[in-house]
């Protein structure tokens, strides 16, 4: 490995950091998530709406709804338990929708910079495990007992700052399809992002998530032959998601990085498996139990987990 892929990484943290602040202003997921609370099953269309938006790096943003939603369960760890799953699981299917397929994208897209077709590659290598789990948490939370007390308060639509959120996501798609390269999206969005993003936008950007990459630009470089990721698709796999309950997944997928796109599969499905081992599997689940000192169901975590791994390990 080299820094480059490293502060590649950090750039890239800060730029969809700022892009979810935008959309966390205009409030429109507040808006929906509030008007879904009041229906019949709303846990299923709530859990559902994760899924299908969190491929696009918004975990900052339904985390904090999650929370909210917790609050009005009477702080059901269960529930709350299914709300950070499809938020953490939701986001594996694209390069940009965490902070591990980030840098597994920085790292790929380093040792092969033209045309690879990044979106495609994590789809073929994470939708089973994104659909199996959807399904999986919509029937269970179907037959689950809950209750929300109240609603969720929202403050007015600001259009401007989805607006914003949706024409950068012009820049991101051709990037995320190899169309266009790391320097070329780079200047682009962040010369975007100077001319439109508000002082008010950067106070509330949860910089506290730069936390894992001000960690991993030392860990970049650290050799490409790291020896643990030498091995067949067990091996690799096992080794990239038992590492992520020791060292969380954000680092094992740095640790266990390399150049053949074979091993690279199997660790985005090791580390995304592993981001839900309580209570040290990601940073997100860090973020919640130790800064917000809020309480998961470590069962729950555990058991999706195992069954997230098993779906990795079957599907080649």
């Amino acid at each position: 490995m080299n820094i480059i892929i490293g502060l590649k990484f950090f750039v890239l943290n800060i730029i969809f950091l700022i892009l979810a602040a935008h959309i966390e202003r205009s409030k429109i997921f507040d808006i929906i998530v509030a008007k879904i609370i009041k229906i019949r099953y709303s846990l299923n269309f709530i859990i559902t709406f994760f899924f299908l938006f969190s491929p696009l790096f918004l975990f900052p943003v339904f985390i904090d709804i999650a929370r909210k939603i917790y609050n009005k369960s009477n702080k059901n760890e269960i529930i709350y338990s299914y709300l950070l799953i499809s938020i953490l699981i939701g986001s594996i299917l694209s390069p940009i929708g965490n902070q591990r397929n980030l840098f597994i994208m920085s790292y790929i897209s380093s040792y092969y910079p033209e045309g690879f077709k990044m979106l495609e590659f994590f789809l073929k290598n994470t939708f089973f495990i994104w659909l199996f789990a959807l399904l999986l948490l919509n029937i269970i939370s179907f037959f689950t007992k809950y209750k929300f007390e109240g609603n969720i308060e929202t403050e007015r639509f600001r259009y401007k700052e989805l607006l914003f959120f949706i024409v950068s996501l012009i820049l991101v798609i051709p990037f995320g399809m190899g169309k266009l390269n790391f320097a070329g999206f780079s200047f682009l969005i962040l010369f975007f992002m100077f001319a439109f993003t508000s002082f008010e936008t950067l106070k509330i950007t949860k910089w506290i998530y730069l936390i894992p990459s001000f960690i991993v630009i030392p860990l970049s470089i650290i050799p490409s032959n790291f020896p643990l990721n030498i091995g067949g698709h067990l091996k690799i796999l096992s080794s990239s998601f038992l590492a992520s309950g020791i060292i969380t997944s954000n680092f094992s997928s740095v640790l266990f990085s390399s150049p053949e796109l074979s091993n690279m599969a199997n660790i985005i499905k090791g580390v995304s498996a592993g981001s839900l081992i309580p209570f040290i599997g990601s940073f997100e689940i860090i973020y919640i139990k130790f800064f917000k000192k809020e309480r998961i169901n470590p069962f729950v975590f555990i058991i999706f987990s195992v069954i997230c791994f098993l779906i990795g390990l079957i599907i080649k």
